[in-house]
């Protein structure tokens, strides 16, 4: 029951991760750039929210993974998974700043960039809750789906 855990709470905690990352990414850039007529060498700059949707999955799969492999590995509750996940988004959130905005000029855009910046803190942390609730459906020695049915709801 153990290994059933680690592997279903990690690959929860990686799509969940993925999904989040698409979600958030995706749908700020659609946000901010849906009234822009402007045009990259990529197409026009209000169709980027698909390229930013894939670019999000991928960058959100590795703390999803990380909070997936924490939680299965430890069995932790929701609290502790909750402020895990909270605190690889903040880890998260740190790294993208440093990758995506370090020779950013001063007045462009800051409003679109405190979001994606802030943006993976609290979904970590509700992705950490989710995934520890996950987790604690695999606790009892009971049937599998009379545990998912009698503690998950």
């Amino acid at each position: 029951m153990k290994v059933l855990r680690f592997f279903v709470v990690t690959i929860g905690g990686g799509l969940g991760g993925s999904l989040c990352g698409a979600g958030l990414l995706g749908s700020l850039t659609f946000v901010f750039n849906y009234g822009d007529t402007s045009s990259s060498y990529l197409g026009p700059t209000s169709n980027l929210w698909m390229l930013m949707a894939m670019l999000g999955a991928a960058w959100g799969l590795v703390p999803g993974l990380t909070i997936g492999l924490v939680v299965g590995g430890t069995g932790c509750g929701k609290i502790v998974g909750l402020l895990l996940g909270a605190a690889i988004g903040m880890i998260s959130s740190a790294l993208f700043m440093v990758v995506f905005f370090r020779d950013l000029p001063s007045g462009a855009h800051q409003l679109q960039y405190l979001a994606f910046a802030i943006g993976p803190l609290p979904v970590g942390g509700l992705l950490g809750l989710a995934v520890a609730a996950l987790g604690q459906c695999f606790r009892t020695r009971q049937s599998w789906t009379r545990s998912v049915v009698m503690q998950c709801v």
